[in-house]
């Protein structure tokens, strides 16, 4: 079994706009400007370690990308991922409190430099519209700019391009429909070639359409059942695209 998600194994919750962010939260293209959290001595941390343990992988099958919902493969989701996808390498760079413009400037400031993984898949999104409520449309923008920094930092990786999970228990809210709407965009991100679209938002729900405390106990993040969930939505895609 070979297991590369190293790292903290506690859960952030989604934090509060730092200064610099009000300042620019109100210009509708900052979903796809680059923006640092370094002055967060945590998040510093987890950069620097990711960065440093690149140095330890020689191959690598699955990369994650994302925000608290992609880092708690670490927490409730560690016993899911090693019972589904324990024969695979992974290295984990999800990020609690993430938004799209914190993913490119990971990107762009050397987490994916020197790997080459098979599979990177990437969810990413809800904290634009948690945070600050930020346009579809914008928030669809940043997803396409964190795709183009992958196609051209990693250009031999197959990309698997999750919809934004669902949002609050009550399916006519304002953040529930805003992520939907997300996903209606994203959706035509999926190329048949590098970037594969994949929808498993259903599987969260019932019978009738709702959604459990058992499943996601704030109706946002996920309990390990649904990390079991996720995991086995994914696991076939993860295995064919990597054989590829």
């Amino acid at each position: 079994m070979r297991w590369l998600i190293l790292g903290f194994l506690f859960f952030f919750p989604c934090v509060d706009l730092s200064a610099q962010e009000q300042q620019v939260a109100g210009d509708d293209l900052t979903t796809t400007k680059p923006v640092s959290r370094m002055q967060e001595a945590w998040w510093k941390n987890r950069h620097d370690l990711r960065q440093k343990e690149k140095a330890n992988i020689d191959e690598l099958d699955v990369l994650l990308v994302g925000d608290s919902i992609t880092q708690g493969w670490e927490g409730a989701g560690a016993k899911p991922w090693k019972n589904t996808f324990g024969d695979l390498q992974a290295f984990n760079l999800g990020f609690s409190g993430d938004r799209t413009e914190h993913v490119i400037w990971r990107l762009q400031n050397g987490e994916v430099e020197g790997l080459n993984p098979r599979v990177v898949m990437v969810l990413i999104g809800t904290n634009n519209t948690g945070h600050k409520l930020d346009k579809p449309e914008n928030i669809a923008r940043g997803v396409s700019g964190i795709l183009t920094e992958l196609k051209n930092r990693l250009p031999d990786s197959k990309v698997i391009l999750l919809s934004l999970f669902p949002y609050d228990k009550d399916p006519n809210s304002p953040r529930r429909k805003n992520n939907d709407a997300v996903n209606e965009i994203i959706k035509n991100y999926d190329d048949g070639k590098q970037v594969y679209y994949l929808d498993i938002c259903d599987a969260f729900f019932d019978d009738q359409g709702n959604m459990s405390k058992e499943i996601t106990p704030d109706f946002l993040h996920l309990s390990e059942k649904g990390y079991q969930i996720w995991a086995d939505q994914v696991n076939d895609k993860i295995r064919t695209l990597r054989n590829e």
